[in-house]
């Protein structure tokens, strides 16, 4: 994990995970308690991409605290992720960009200098 990425999954701890799953202790997060997160940060209008990466995270650390020796999960609960919409825009089909890749084909390579 680089920097960036631990910056950013120390914050989703800090500031969604802990306040959300921080006092109840593991054996109690289950499927439900997961759903409960999921439809709270829905709530505060955080992009499913985001909460599906949050969820990852705790998926993770769950995942990591199982394959310890010795374990320090017993079960790691279903995980439901969400439905992700991000559809990309601008991009082209197969006919098109076969027919401008010909077209650059075609022009001269110049080099600059």
């Amino acid at each position: 994990m680089n920097g960036k990425r631990l910056d950013w999954a120390e914050m989703v701890v800090r500031v969604h995970l802990r306040p959300h799953f921080g006092e109840m202790g593991i054996a109690r997060v289950g499927t439900t308690t997961i759903q409960q997160y999921t439809a709270k940060r829905q709530s505060e209008r955080a992009a499913n991409a985001t909460i599906n990466h949050e969820l990852a995270l705790l998926k993770r650390a769950f995942n990591l605290g199982r394959i310890a020796t010795p374990p320090k999960v017993a079960r790691v609960p279903y995980i439901p992720m969400l439905k992700e919409d991000n559809i990309r825009r601008g991009f082209f089909e197969h006919g098109p960009f076969l027919a401008i890749r010909c077209v650059f084909r075609a022009m001269p390579i110049t080099v600059p200098g």
